[in-house]
């Protein structure tokens, strides 16, 4: 199994530490359009990761909140989920499909 990048987030700047390149940093956005991607291929350990590695550093992040949310839905972790969407309703009350999403489960 090959080996999965750390992630480090500092001031609005994700750090991608892997071993076999250079340090590279993306941004918040890049990090969280990764997990994503991620979580569309079926690596929702690695989409996880990174989303929680975004919230160390930024924990009212409500993009990271929900697509963290949706990765626990997909694991089956609801009661996990609930707490993940609820946080990233009320850190984003205009975004009313982050609370449809904890309405539904």
């Amino acid at each position: 199994m090959a080996r999965q990048p750390s992630f480090a987030v500092a001031h609005g700047t994700c750090i991608v530490e892997d071993r076999a390149s250079p340090m590279a940093a993306i941004t918040v956005h890049q990090a969280l359009h990764l997990a994503a991607a991620q979580f569309q291929s079926g690596q929702l350990g690695a989409a996880e990761s990174l989303c929680r590695s975004v919230l160390a550093t930024l924990p009212q992040h409500a993009g990271a909140l929900h697509q963290l949310g949706t990765i626990c839905i997909a694991a089956g972790r609801f009661g996990e989920a609930s707490q993940w969407l609820t946080q990233a309703a009320a850190q984003s009350p205009d975004e009313a499909h982050y609370l449809s999403v904890v309405r539904a489960i």
